[in-house]
């Protein structure tokens, strides 16, 4: 588990008393990239929450 830990948060996890919660300085940089594209896809679905795109044309 330590080792999973130092992968994902390479500048460690610290205890915040202010908060009780715990804090990171950092993260690695693949959950920067999987975080980004995440917000993404969120932006995409909000935008259009039927999933239709708006370049195909229906034909009836």
């Amino acid at each position: 588990m330590q080792k999973i830990q130092n992968l994902l948060f390479p500048s460690g996890i610290f205890w915040d008393k202010e908060n009780e919660n715990y804090r990171t300085i950092g993260e690695n940089y693949a959950l920067s990239i999987i975080h980004n594209i995440s917000n993404g896809y969120k932006k995409e679905k909000e935008e259009n929450p039927f999933g239709n795109s708006s370049s195909v044309t229906l034909c009836g």
